[in-house]
């Protein structure tokens, strides 16, 4: 796209700037000042005109109804005097007799003698005495012809003013006035006044005996209307009425001042007949009152008042011509012109003055600072341009003086930076560039670039490169580029800063170590969890059930496989802390908690495990508590259960202790855990607590264990403000001591829940729970151990079962199983929490990495219970949600076995010997379905549902020691979710070709 051509701007003289910048700001004042007082002036003038013309025009109403008033109550006076009814009575007779005769024309003589000096005194020229008919029966002008025409409607004239008037006048039987018009009876247009004469005989004086009319003297009132004092030279008076009625053409009264409105042109009719909004009379006869700007009745602008007169049902218009008006503004507007003209000369003289005085120093300070000769410039009048001219000097002196700073900082830069021209040549590379590459920056000069870089991504602000050094290498940089605007040597160059990224690389790389490190952890604990959980869950189910039918060979065996695996989740969490602690993300909560709840599970777990390694284990509580505690009880627990476990397996016979004391004074908590074991070596108690370490590296082989336990241990003492401190005598014991801050809670102890051990772990819950787990195995074995617990389960085998089963019918507990296929149990807790659903879900998962927890929560789980399923955990879980069941603890009087049995329903426990057997075929008809899955998947190419079916088939394989279904599945997994489908087919049938070997 062609670019606009740039317009050249023109350069001027600080004085013409000035002074043109001067007289526009003057000439708009000027005009705005003057444009002010117009405005104003004309607001008071048309103020004024219309204040003016409203005042006429009342005065000259007032006057009009005076005079149509007098004239009116003249003729009334006349028409009810007794003289006047009895001349008319006898005019009337005699001229119903004829008016031909002697007797008429007496009569008439006598009464025109009798009433003419009053009549000439009203200024009367015209008197009719007209009969109830309508006949004219006396006149005073002399007309023979007329007498004893009937000048009603049916007459002679027809339909006239005259014969409307009769009309009114016969039906109201009152005085009327008639429209303005013309008849013949009289000389000019007219309005003609009628009154009704009554008979004077008793009984009959509601009987009118004829008409009198005379014509409204309107010599008199055009004499109102042509006094125009007070209206100017072309302000007028004038009043009309409709010709022919409403909407007619309109007939004015008045004498017109001006002869143009007699006789308007044809255009002015025309806009008369196409506009009458335009003209004031008309508004005026449509019974409206108002003012403004208006035409004439000779289309002239005017500024007119108008109203409409009742009484005389006339219209009235007061108007004056707009350029008489406007005449005293535009004298105004002269001499606002004339006085602005002569300001602004005035003004244009002082600032071109002023201008003069303030550039003749600039243009000294110009040639000074052109030449360098600041020391001969002298100090003017002008304190701005002598502080400029100080400023200037400042500003050079400092601009070499930066010039030589910006050598330095190239020179020092710890970034590679070059200047290149147009062509990419090299003018300037500071000489960490130089570095970089092995020479000195003087043979930088004159080089391309390009030369010098292995070709980057192009269109990008900074690119990834390649530098080529002088000995062969590279270094990999990443290159910022910036234009130069100043033109270079003619043409545009570039700035080019390089970033040594071997620093940024090995950093990376070392953060994607530590991702890997932790997608490892995450996998690793999914994967060992998950095997554990039937490892575990299966040797307790036969502990429970079966460990009385066994030889003492089998129990020691049933006992060590629980034991190692206890040991096995021991160490995944011991791993997964110490990836935490060494992310900086393993935290300790701050909740209530009663410390004698805990030293019971406490003292449950730890006593069977001493009674099967042949020690006294006591715990001892001096703990004068009325009050739960706040801090961490699940830490806690992890620090007194290392201690205690080292205690116990250090120790081959003997004692072992726990001592719980309260120092009230100092506000600290001691535990205090005392063994007659091995005991430490006083060199090897410094390195205890470091990871990975054991006092003796033969304790390793001989006892295991991986040395992490006590230095996870002592970073969670040391995060809830405490420490642990050890005492050891070497073959005689040792005695590690916790130390934690004493934090009492609002709560008050419930002493009635303070169970003893037996009755803790007999307790039953009474509920419905809801189980959510889509691997045959721990289904059975997980609602096992539920209905051990006296609730009833409801299985559901995927999250999609779990929301129908939930919508359906209330469940007191959800234990949601939060990986698994057609819908996971992340997006069925969703689901749920988006319902509404209100009751608890807990998520049952081995996958205990933080992220992972977030996302339990975040989708609206309560609380979060691990893989594999450790029972004292899920008491904990069914005690804190559910009801337990009150029931009294008998004492047996069998002898205490050394494995503590649950309670269990008695289904449970009849059917419990036969678990195993039922595990084994679920394990074969699983393989068998999954296998269908896998066919019609891989055939119909549902990725999905194919890597549901290869992970089900791996954790199976898993949980069987079947090491080979794991591999083969892990493959086809691995394959899928790298989008990696080349030799899918080959692994899936690889797969088949296993499972079919199991079965």
């Amino acid at each position: 796209m062609k670019l606009p051509t740039r317009v050249k701007r023109r350069v001027r003289s600080f004085f013409q700037h000035q002074l043109r910048g001067s007289l526009i700001a003057l000439m708009i004042s000027v005009l705005a000042i003057g444009g002010v007082i117009y405005q104003v002036a004309n607001q008071t003038l048309l103020e004024h005109v219309k204040s003016s013309l409203l005042y006429h025009a009342e005065f000259r109403e007032d006057r009009i109804i005076n005079l149509f008033e007098q004239q009116k109550a003249w003729m009334q006076k006349i028409a009810d005097s007794a003289a006047t009814k009895h001349s008319a009575e006898a005019l009337f007779d005699r001229y119903h007799q004829g008016v031909e005769s002697i007797e008429y024309q007496q009569a008439r003589d006598t009464f025109r003698e009798e009433y003419q000096l009053l009549l000439n005194t009203e200024e009367v020229k015209d008197l009719f005495l007209l009969t109830i008919e309508g006949e004219l029966a006396f006149s005073l002008r002399s007309m023979e012809g007329e007498l004893g025409v009937n000048l009603s409607t049916d007459g002679f004239y027809g339909q006239t003013i005259l014969s409307d008037l009769i009309e009114q006048v016969v039906q109201q039987k009152r005085m009327a006035v008639s429209q303005y018009g013309k008849i013949d009876q009289v000389e000019d247009a007219t309005v003609l006044m009628g009154v009704p004469i009554f008979s004077s005989f008793p009984g009959q004086e509601d009987q009118i005996m004829g008409i009198m009319v005379r014509p409204f003297s309107l010599v008199r009132l055009r004499d109102l209307l042509k006094s125009y004092s007070g209206l100017g030279e072309t302000g007028e008076v004038m009043i009309a009425q409709w010709r022919n009625g409403v909407g007619s053409e309109v007939n004015f009264i008045n004498h017109f001042r001006n002869h143009l409105q007699r006789g308007p042109s044809a255009s002015c009719l025309t806009l008369r007949r196409n506009t009458p909004e335009k003209f004031p009379m008309m508004h005026a006869l449509n019974y409206e009152r108002g003012s403004g700007w208006v035409l004439d009745n000779s289309c002239n602008p005017v500024f007119a008042v108008w109203a409409w007169i009742p009484k005389l049902q006339l219209g009235m218009v007061v108007k004056q011509d707009r350029s008489e008006i406007l005449l005293p503004l535009e004298r105004l507007e002269r001499e606002i012109l004339i006085a602005g003209l002569a300001v602004l000369l005035f003004l244009i003289w002082v600032i071109r003055r002023q201008a003069h005085v303030m550039v003749r120093p600039i243009e000294e300070l110009t040639n000074a600072t052109a030449h360098g000769a600041f020391e001969q410039l002298e100090h003017g009048t002008i304190r701005e341009v002598n502080d400029l001219a100080e400023a200037l000097k400042e500003r050079t002196d400092g601009l070499e003086q930066a010039r030589r700073e910006t050598e330095l900082i190239l020179e020092s830069m710890d970034e590679g930076l070059v200047v290149v021209d147009q062509e990419g040549k090299i003018e300037r590379g500071n000489p960490k560039f130089a570095h970089l590459r092995g020479e000195s920056p003087e043979g930088l000069i004159g080089r391309a670039i390009g030369d010098l870089l292995k070709q980057g991504h192009q269109g990008k602000t900074e690119e990834a490169h390649q530098l080529l050094c002088v000995d062969g290498s590279t270094i990999p940089v990443s290159i910022a580029r910036a234009t130069l605007e100043v033109a270079l040597k003619g043409h545009n160059g570039e700035v080019l800063v390089l970033h040594d990224l071997r620093a940024l690389l090995k950093a990376e790389r070392a953060m994607q170590a530590n991702k890997a490190k932790d997608d490892f952890l995450a996998s690793m604990s999914h994967e060992l969890r998950t095997p554990l959980t039937a490892i575990i869950g299966n040797s307790e189910m036969l502990i429970a059930g079966v460990m009385k039918k066994l030889s003492n060979q089998q129990q020691e065996m049933l006992r060590s496989i629980e034991i190692a695996g206890r040991i096995q989740l021991a160490l995944v969490n011991d791993i997964l802390d110490l990836s935490k602690i060494e992310a900086g993300k393993l935290q300790v909560d701050q909740v209530n908690f009663d410390l004698h709840v805990l030293l019971n599970e406490i003292e449950h777990i730890f006593s069977k495990r001493a009674d099967d390694s042949g020690i006294n284990f006591q715990v001892r509580r001096e703990l004068p508590l009325t009050h739960q505690l706040v801090g961490d009880s699940r830490r806690i627990g992890q620090i007194l259960s290392n201690l205690l476990g080292n205690a116990i397996k250090f120790t081959e016979e003997g004692d072992v202790t726990l001592t719980v004391l309260l120092d009230k004074a100092e506000q600290m908590l001691h535990f205090v855990v005392k063994d007659e074991g091995i005991g430490i070596a006083q060199p090897m108690i410094k390195r205890l607590f470091q990871p990975f370490e054991q006092a003796d590296h033969t304790i390793s082989h001989r006892f295991g264990g991986t040395g992490l336990g006590l230095h996870i241990s002592c970073t969670l003492a040391e995060m809830m403000e405490g420490e642990i401190t050890v005492e050891s005598i070497l073959g005689e014991g040792s005695t590690f001591e916790l130390l934690l801050p004493y934090r009492e809670s609002v709560i008050v102890l419930d002493q009635k829940h303070h169970l003893s051990d037996a009755e803790a772990h007999q307790q039953q819950f009474s509920g419905k729970v809801l189980l959510a787990e889509d691997t045959p195995e721990l289904q059975t074995i997980v609602t096992f151990i539920l209905e051990s617990f006296g609730v009833t389960v409801t299985l559901a085998k995927n999250g999609q079962e779990a929301v129908a089963f939930a919508s359906k019918q209330p469940f007191d507990l959800i234990l949601m199983d939060m990986r698994m296929p057609i819908m996971d149990g992340i997006e069925a807790t969703q689901i749920l929490r988006g319902r509404g659903y209100k009751k608890p879900i807990i998520a049952h998962t081995a996958n205990v990495m933080k992220k992972h927890l977030e996302q339990f929560v975040q989708a609206g789980s309560d609380d979060v219970l691990a893989k594999p399923i450790d029972q004292n955990e899920l008491r904990r879980i069914l005690k804190k949600y559910l009801s337990p069941i009150e029931s009294p603890v008998k004492e047996s009087p069998v002898e205490k076995s050394t494995v503590q049995e649950l309670p269990k329903p008695a289904a449970v426990a009849a059917a419990e010997f036969e678990v195993s057997d039922e595990l084994r075929q679920i394990f074969i008809d699983r393989l068998q379905e999954l296998v269908v899955v896998l066919r019609q998947s891989l055939s119909a190419q549902k990725w999905d549902q194919l890597h549901d079916a290869a992970h089900a088939i791996k954790g199976s394989g898993t949980l069987y020691d079947q090491p080979q279904l794991t591999h083969a599945g892990k493959v086809v997994c691995d394959a899928l979710d790298a989008e990696n489908l080349d030799h899918i087919d080959q692994q899936v049938q690889h797969l088949l070709e296993e499972v079919n070997a199991v079965l």
